[in-house]
């Protein structure tokens, strides 16, 4: 009888180990939890962190404009009070004239405001007289 038992309760603890070490499923939840939950602590660090630099940043930039307008302040002198000019009364503009537009000299053709005779050829001799085209003679009806 005392060696089964020690079988049995041999078995058992063997048993007991296996089923405790095999929560592959159950472990990997509690790792993403607690990455979790440490992530949302960097974060909220991280927060905290940034709005305390900004309120140190601006508490600096506060005191040195201040500092610039004491020194300005201290600078100036003081300033007499002036008699307020009076304001001129506004005169009306008149409207700007349109312009006119050019005169043309060439009403043959619309569109053209050139009355210049266009240029000639002067390079070449004979070249801006008019020349009847030569005919051909040799085949009748072909002019």
């Amino acid at each position: 009888m005392k060696k089964t038992f020690v079988r049995l309760s041999a078995i058992a603890t063997i048993g007991l180990v296996m089923a405790s070490c095999n929560n592959e499923e159950a472990n990997n939840k509690a790792i993403e939890a607690d990455n979790a939950a440490v992530q949302t602590l960097v974060d909220e660090k991280n927060a905290a962190l940034d709005a305390e630099v900004a309120a140190a940043c601006d508490a600096k930039v506060a005191a040195a404009a201040q500092a610039v307008v004491d020194s300005i302040a201290a600078n100036a002198k003081p300033v007499k009070a002036a008699a307020k000019p009076k304001a001129k009364p506004v005169a009306a503009k008149p409207a700007p004239a349109k312009p006119e537009p050019p005169k043309t000299s060439n009403t043959n053709r619309p569109g053209t405001n050139e009355s210049v005779v266009p240029a000639t050829n002067t390079s070449r001799p004979g070249a801006n007289e008019t020349v009847k085209p030569a005919t051909n003679k040799s085949r009748p009806g072909a002019n």
